[in-house]
Parts: C-alpha cells; sequence; structure tokens
C-alpha cells in the first residue's frame, strides 16, 4: 500500500525539471532561513526526493551538502543532479534511513538541516523528528516541513489518511480520477470562485518552491504511509532538544519550522527587528468569542505588513495564520492577524486571560535581497 515516492521524483525530474524551478526554490530556502546564501555552511537534505533542493542549496554556495534518501530512485534522480553540475566532490549523495541509528550517528553534524515533507511518511514520525534534529550543529538551524494537524481540520486527518489508502489501493485510471477529483474540489473550485483562471494557477504553481502542481497531486493523495502533527508538538519537541524557536510558517501544504541551536544575537537579529519584545498590557486584550481574543495592534510599535510572532510568557505560541474561525473554535494557541487586529488564543484554551499570563511580540525582519 505504501506510495512509491521514488518513481514520483523520478518523473518530475524526467518531465518537468529546469534551471526556473531550481532559481524558484533557491530563493524559497533562502528567504525562509533569512539568508543571503549558504556560503561557509554545511547543508544537510533529509530525503532528498528529486534533488531539487540539494541543488538549490548546492547553488546557493553550501560549502558541503550531503544529500540522502531512503529511495534508490531518488538517489538516482539526485544523482542526476549532480551529475548536471560536475559531479562536485562536496556533495554527498547516499541511501539511507533517517529511523536508522547506526546510518544517523555516521552523518556528520550540520550547519543546516533541511527536510521538507518527508519525516511525516517514515510511519514513525516522531522518531524521525528526534533524529533530524539531533543531527544540527551548535549554532546551527534546522529547517523541516511538515503536515501541521491545525491545517486539516476540515476534512479532517482521518478522512485524508483513508483517502490516501483508497488511492495506493486504486486502479491507474482511478487514481487519475482521484487526481482530478481533489485538484478541482480542494484547489481549483476555489480559484474559480475567486476569479482566477485554473489553469493560470496550474502554470504558476511553481511559483511557490519550484514544484509542479501535478506531481505535488500524486504525493499528496499517495503519500502514505502518513502522520500529522501539531505545531504546538513539533515545538515542543525542538525544545525538549535545546533549540529555539525562530519561526513556524503557513501556507505551503505543509507547515515549515525553523529552528536554532543555541543562536548567537546576530542570527536572532536577522529574524526579528530587535531583541526587545512588543509587550502586550493585559488591559488592552479584549475578549472576541470562543477561545480568541483580540489585541489592536495600531496602538504598539509594529510594522502591520510584517509577520509577527507571538509569545506566552517565553514560549513561541502556536500556530500562526489559522484560519479565524478555527482561533475561536479549536484555540490551543492558534492566532491570526486581520488589518490591524491580532486574533490569538491561549495554549491551554483559558477562557479568560489568569493574571499571571503574559503576552508579547517580536516583529519579523526584512527578508535578506
Amino acid at each position: 500500500m505504501n506510495f512509491d515516492f521514488g518513481q514520483n521524483w523520478e518523473n518530475f525530474i524526467a518531465d518537468s525539471f529546469n534551471e526556473e524551478r531550481v532559481s524558484i526554490s533557491k530563493k524559497h530556502l533562502l528567504d525562509f532561513l533569512r539568508v543571503k546564501n549558504l556560503s561557509g555552511l554545511s547543508f544537510l537534505d533529509v530525503g532528498c526526493g528529486s534533488g531539487l533542493h540539494s541543488l538549490a542549496a548546492f547553488l546557493a554556495g553550501a560549502e558541503s551538502i550531503y544529500s540522502f534518501d531512503l529511495s534508490e530512485k531518488s538517489v538516482a534522480a539526485t544523482t542526476q543532479l549532480w551529475e548536471m553540475v560536475g559531479s562536485p566532490e562536496h556533495w554527498v549523495i547516499t541511501q539511507g534511513s533517517i529511523l536508522d541509528d547506526e546510518f544517523v550517528s555516521k552523518v556528520p553534524q550540520t550547519d543546516v538541516v533541511y527536510s521538507w515533507g518527508v519525516l511525516h511518511h517514515t510511519g514513525r514520525m516522531w522518531e524521525a523528528v528526534d533524529n533530524a534534529l539531533k543531527m544540527v550543529s551548535p549554532g546551527g538551524l534546522v529547517y523541516i516541513a511538515l503536515y501541521a494537524d491545525e491545517m486539516y481540520q476540515n476534512p479532517s486527518p482521518e478522512f485524508w489518511i483513508e483517502t490516501k489508502k483508497k488511492y495506493n489501493m486504486a486502479s491507474e485510471d482511478e487514481k487519475r480520477e482521484m487526481e482530478c477529483w481533489y485538484a478541482w474540489e480542494y484547489v481549483l473550485k476555489y480559484m474559480a470562485s475567486q476569479g482566477e483562471n485554473p489553469f493560470m494557477y496550474i502554470n504558476n504553481y511553481k511559483k511557490d518552491r519550484g514544484m509542479e502542481f501535478w506531481t505535488d497531486i500524486r504525493d499528496w493523495l499517495g503519500g502514505y504511509p502518513m502522520e500529522f502533527a501539531k505545531a504546538k508538538d513539533v515545538v515542543a519537541a525542538a525544545q525538549s532538544n535545546g533549540l529555539e524557536v525562530l519561526s513556524v510558517s503557513t501556507g505551503h501544504g505543509n507547515t515549515e519550522f525553523l529552528f536554532a541551536n543555541d543562536p548567537c544575537d546576530e542570527l536572532l537579529q536577522k529574524f526579528y527587528e530587535s531583541k526587545e519584545v512588543i509587550s502586550v498590557a493585559s488591559s488592552s486584550i479584549e475578549i472576541h468569542k470562543g477561545f480568541a481574543f483580540c489585541i489592536d495592534l495600531s496602538g504598539l510599535s509594529v510594522d502591520l505588513s510584517r509577520e509577527l510572532a507571538v509569545f506566552e510568557g517565553d514560549r513561541f505560541l502556536g500556530f500562526p495564520n489559522a484560519p479565524l474561525e478555527s482561533v475561536i473554535a479549536k484555540g490551543e494557541g492558534r492566532f491570526c492577524q486581520k488589518d490591524s487586529r491580532l486574533y490569538f488564543s491561549c495554549s491551554d484554551n483559558s477562557s479568560s486571560i489568569p493574571k499571571d499570563y503574559s503576552y508579547s511580540l517580536k516583529q519579523l525582519s526584512e527578508v535578506a535581497d
């Protein structure tokens, strides 16, 4: 029943790979890390898939790249790209599993540990996450992307697990029908309702991370085994490994997390306008409804066009950019910004702000040019 991820990535390289996709992938990588290049940094690609993002790291000037995947076909696809740029000695590609402790122990600690949409497909997600987090060197960064439970409430995670099982047991014709059903029902119909051209959306899909629309559709429907993770549990796993949360971002199917191992002041300055937090007086917090509270940002020194990180005490709070209705109905630290107002919920779903709670904000810096 398991999905052949490697075949999907081999097809992507054969049918859709081009320099434009690499350029887009490189920009997305550097933007999320908030760096101009990877000069002087080592890069580890956990579950390298097509090899596109390893190639992006190579072109971004990484001092060394180490790419591995469980699938022989993914290793082969990545090797094609390695050969395309002259088989550089400082880029190593090998077959291995993030769940193989002996293999993991031989992988060198790395400045940037990267794993996008992989760890939740291992069948033992939390073990995989823990192993990946331990691969980062002191002062390094961990950039992982997982399917966050908070983004998949209607339909539920259980619905998607059953859909994935059905897809993997289907005939080739039935798979094509399911792909068209999903593409229209959950992506393109909404675009059409907003007056957008669905065909233009498919054509421009690569502008997100350099990926291809139908490849990602097959990856989503077929991706099994599969587990969902609450963002707060991913954050807790990182913190239990001594890492600090720098950013949590939604909007790319997977939820992206960025953690730092003992970050220096210079690194923090790249992410936040200041090391100082913007304190929120309890008197300025209003009860909205359900689990949601509201803060009027217009009286605070924040740039409303830029993203905010919200802290409960000294803890990074919950899940950003959540739909307002889920902040109200689900809570659990979800928050979102609507114009000049910030809607948030307590991590423990308190219906009132206890006196010993404190909330603060950090302004994310502009992405490096």
